[in-house]
């Protein structure tokens, strides 16, 4: 008999430490891979054409993965779709400029390099001193769907000839078919040498404002990636990797 009864203890308290233990992991995540979305903005994002994705935040985020010991999925997207994507699912963008109208819409897990804007033209062209000046050009090349879009809409823009593609605007640029591409000091200097352009030939014209690129989430992420996330790219900062990374492009 009290074989029986200490069975039946052992069994009941058994019974409770599975429950304790199940639990106890509820709000872990069961997440094993991370998913991310980007898009060609070189060198911040370089997205080849066969699909081929380097850059200074797909790297960074490589590592942050590699650091949390979970997998990446990768794809690419034209820029306006891949910011869409963002809003609907749970990926994260290594590329996207901080702004007051996004604050709230993302989750910004860290900065990873710092820019300014300003109208890129040829050497040979008129200069341009002010916005006034850019707007009484034919055309001007922007980032569709991208921050440089949305700044010269919101000033009364109405030449702007937006393309998916940096590559395309140094092109039309180069070609004659835009009078001026409005885009980062970075991204211009670093596309043009890319696909055999001179940035010597070209003027980087009335800086408009700073701007700073950062890693960032969906709000349909859980909290617990997120937090893993941050937590990694505090630990790439701190060990240098972010800075190693970051002057490979620079």
């Amino acid at each position: 008999m009290i074989t029986i009864i200490r069975l039946k203890l052992l069994s009941c308290v058994f019974g409770l430490l599975l429950v304790l233990c199940l639990n106890s992991t509820k709000g872990f995540s069961k997440e094993q891979v991370v998913h991310m979305i980007t898009f060609e903005y070189s060198p911040v994002s370089i997205v080849e054409n066969d699909n081929k994705i380097s850059g200074i935040g797909p790297e960074i985020l490589r590592a942050m993965v590699a650091y949390m010991g979970v997998s990446l999925e990768e794809r690419s997207a034209p820029t306006k779709r891949a910011i869409l994507m963002l809003e609907k699912e749970p990926l994260v963008l290594p590329v996207l400029t901080r702004t007051p109208s996004r604050e709230d819409k993302y989750h910004w897990i860290g900065m990873i390099s710092e820019d300014e804007n300003c109208f890129i033209v040829l050497k040979d062209n008129p200069p341009i001193n002010s916005l006034d000046d850019a707007k009484k050009l034919n055309r001007v090349g922007v980032n569709a769907g991208g921050r440089t879009f949305k700044y010269l809409g919101d000033r009364g823009f109405t030449n702007l000839d937006p393309t998916g593609n940096n590559k395309f605007n140094v092109r039309k640029l180069f070609t004659g078919r835009i009078d001026a591409w409005f885009s980062s000091k970075l991204v211009a200097h670093f596309t043009m040498k890319s696909i055999g352009f001179n940035p010597d030939m070209t003027r980087c014209l009335t800086k408009t404002q700073k701007i700073k690129y950062y890693i960032v989430a969906s709000k349909k992420i859980s909290p617990d990636l997120l937090k893993r996330l941050k937590n990694a790219f505090a630990a790439l900062q701190n060990n240098g990797k972010i800075d190693e990374i970051r002057l490979k492009y620079m």
